[in-house]
């Protein structure tokens, strides 16, 4: 009866229906078919997020700390074995590795000795090993099978500069290139005295930036229905005006014409992606007034809980400092292969002069360890930051806003009992990361046709669907684990039910989420630039900036990083309130929800019937 109560229908009408289909079928004990899956809140939580918790998942943490030792090692075995000689290789004409080949390992430069205009057609390169200049006569080269008598080419040879301490390039050339690369640093070292003189401006920037999105952040506790709405309303009048305009250029041409069919399909294109919406606006108008009410409580969340807001960039300072790490394995790494030269693509060409390195198959497989450990600590750090917040709004909301610290309180719970949590969770991403991007290397490598290049997008769009659902099912996981400590998967399972039960709310949420993530990150980032660009132009400091367009552009980016960083933390906090408020539910069923917020709560009492929605 409470399945069916909960869904708005007749209780007692079901419970009839039921007797007498049990009498039909009296070995069958419960129906056929179940709205939802089976699921019990532990009545526990009325007393807030379990306290009594042990570690989960341990196991995989310790296996976490061990890859990470492997990482580690493997990059100081990298960098021990390196040689630099066989990072991006140059070869004579015999196909020997300039400076790396046993042969010519004292001849580290490549020389095109040039006697002849009929040299032309052939391959001359020779390893020296120094750069001929006419004021020396003498040079010092490997011979080739063009080029058996290092004294034939001593009488013809030309000025020449090493060039990325590898080739002889010709003198004329060489000052070329020099005198592009001091123009260059002149311009670098004047852009780079621009922002240290005026380093103030940076930090202004910074400051307008988050002074806007944290205005944004209060608008949404006042008005977050008129932000809300009004942002709906724009989207519906673009896609509008879109419609009319492509309508209007298909007027330019002929009926009949491509250009005409193309501009008159993509303006009907647009009027039904309004009508489709607008459609779903109207009926979907009560849940958008819950997510009216999510929303504020989420901007209630963040001004009382600033510190908040500085978990993502904390944690993807993290990721940087770990990328460059990375990077700096597989350069020494990379360096330890064998060097092999380019094959011949004419026959007047005897290879490439420059090369690649090959790795052996153990190699290979490290690297695709190696690869794995990156993409298992990326998430990890990923998640982990993802766990932090979620636990914080749990603790908010089941503690009715008492909890002082509650990022505090989740950062402890975190680290000290369900690391090992998010190491499997991470490590679940990390290896279908790999996977994903193996099938699409080699279906890339496959796109031959247009079946095939058809057949890659779906496969891609299935990887990237996958992808997209066991995120959204790990968040969810993770708010379970902050409630109830339990492992993983279970609490990966018990996930699953909760937006199974409320597919639709969740669904329509995730999607107004989104838009609302879009639009707002886009105001953010044009505000920030805009207002930046004004108080530069406005003020005396445009007169001591000699490139103004750095300033620029540090404004959009600036911009863009800081109202991603608000609106990411501000749609999990939403979905993490929404998952709250669902179990809220659960806990009373027949009352309301016991620890709702008052932004959300006053929403709900406006309009009692959101609340049961599924």
């Amino acid at each position: 009866g409470d399945v069916y109560k909960r869904q708005g229908i007749n209780a007692e009408y079901m419970g009839k229906r039921f007797i007498i289909f049990s009498k039909i079928k009296p070995e069958m004990e419960e129906p056929l078919e179940k709205p939802y899956p089976e699921y019990e809140v532990d009545n526990r939580l009325k007393q807030g997020p379990l306290q009594e918790r042990q570690k989960t998942d341990v196991n995989f943490l310790y296996a976490f700390f061990v890859a990470l030792a492997g990482f580690f090692i493997f990059m100081i075995a990298s960098m021990a074995l390196k040689n630099k000689r066989a990072l991006s290789p140059v070869f004579d004409s015999n196909g020997r590795a300039c400076g790396y080949h046993p042969d010519t390992k004292d001849y580290p430069y490549v020389y095109i000795a040039f006697v002849h205009p009929r040299d032309l057609l052939f391959d001359r390169r020779v390893c020296v090993k120094a750069c001929p200049s006419t004021s020396n006569k003498e040079i010092q080269c490997k011979e080739t099978r063009n080029t058996v008598n290092c004294e034939d080419i001593a009488n013809f040879q030309y000025d020449t500069q090493v060039f990325q301490d590898r080739y002889c390039i010709p003198q004329v050339a060489s000052d070329i290139i020099q005198k592009v690369e001091e123009k260059v640093k002149s311009v670098l070292d004047a852009m780079f005295q621009d922002v240290a003189n005026n380093f103030q401006v940076i930090i202004l920037i910074i400051l307008i930036a988050f002074t806007i999105s944290f205005t944004c952040i209060v608008l949404l506790r006042y008005c977050a229905g008129v932000v809300l709405w009004f942002l709906i309303f724009a989207y519906m009048a673009f896609l509008v005006i879109l419609g009319i305009l492509f309508m209007s250029i298909k007027k330019n041409f002929e009926e009949g014409n491509g250009f005409y069919t193309f501009f008159n399909i993509l303006g009907w294109t647009f009027f039904s992606i309004f009508g489709v919406s607008l459609l779903l606006t109207i009926l979907c108008f009560k849940r958008i007034s819950f997510l009216i009410g999510v929303l504020k409580a989420a901007a209630v969340f963040i001004q009382d809980n600033f510190w908040s807001v500085l978990i993502p960039p904390l944690f993807s300072s993290l990721q940087i400092v770990f990328f460059v790490i990375f990077v700096t394995s597989q350069i020494a790494f990379k360096s330890t292969g064998e060097p092999k030269q380019y094959t011949a693509s004419t026959e007047t060409n005897f290879g490439s002069t420059m090369g690649y390195t090959q790795f052996s198959g153990a190699q290979n497989f490290a690297q695709k360890l190696q690869w794995i450990f990156y993409y298992w600590v990326n998430f990890f750090i990923v998640h982990i930051s993802q766990f932090i917040l979620a636990g914080a709004v749990c603790i908010w909301y089941f503690t009715k806003r008492q909890n002082a610290n509650p990022v505090i309180d989740s950062l402890k719970n975190v680290f000290q009992y369900h690391s090992g949590s998010a190491a499997l969770g991470s490590l679940i991403f990390g290896i279908f990361t790999v996977i994903r991007t193996i099938i699409g290397q080699k279906d890339e490598a496959g796109c031959c046709n247009c079946m095939a290049c058809f057949y890659r997008c779906c496969v891609m769009l299935l990887c990237k669907s996958c992808h997209e659902f066991l995120s959204f099912i790990g968040k969810h996981a993770y708010v379970e684990i902050s409630l109830t400590g339990k492992s993983l998967i279970p609490a990966c399972w018990d996930g699953f039910k909760v937006i199974t039960r409320n597919a639709v709310r969740f669904s329509i949420s995730s999607g107004m989420f989104g838009l609302f993530k879009t639009l707002g990150f886009l105001s953010i980032t044009l505000m920030t630039t805009i207002l930046s660009i004004l108080m530069i132009q406005s003020t005396g400091l445009s007169n001591t900036i000699e490139y103004k367009f750095i300033f620029f552009i540090f404004s959009f980016v600036i911009g863009w990083i800081i109202s991603d960083l608000y609106m990411e933390v501000l749609s999990n906090v939403g979905s993490t309130i929404i998952h709250c408020y669902i179990i809220d539910e659960e806990l009373h069923k027949d009352s309301e929800p016991g620890f709702s917020p008052d932004a959300l709560k006053r929403i709900m009492d406006e309009n009692d019937k959101t609340k049961t929605l599924v």
